[in-house]
């Protein structure tokens, strides 16, 4: 069962691993989601996010959705032609 919400959620998990790898502060987490640090705060607890958020640590981070959601462990972001 996939667990979306909480601070131990996948999402939540992956987000993490992603923000250590890049050395990537809350403040800059702010930048990149065009949130404010304490919405990103809230997300990194484990509150929703909107398809925009998830979309935009996508970009930034080059992984495949479904990574970054716990749902593949492929981190390979596919081109849509």
């Amino acid at each position: 069962m996939y667990r979306y919400k909480g601070e131990n959620s996948a999402f939540v998990k992956r987000l993490k691993l992603l923000m250590d790898e890049n050395n990537t502060s809350i403040e800059e987490l702010s930048v990149i989601t065009g949130m404010s640090i304490l919405e990103c705060d809230k997300m990194l607890r484990g509150k929703d996010v909107t398809f925009d958020v998830l979309i935009n640590l996508v970009l930034h981070y080059n992984v495949a959705c479904d990574f970054i959601l716990g749902l593949s462990v492929d981190r390979e972001r596919k081109r849509c032609r």
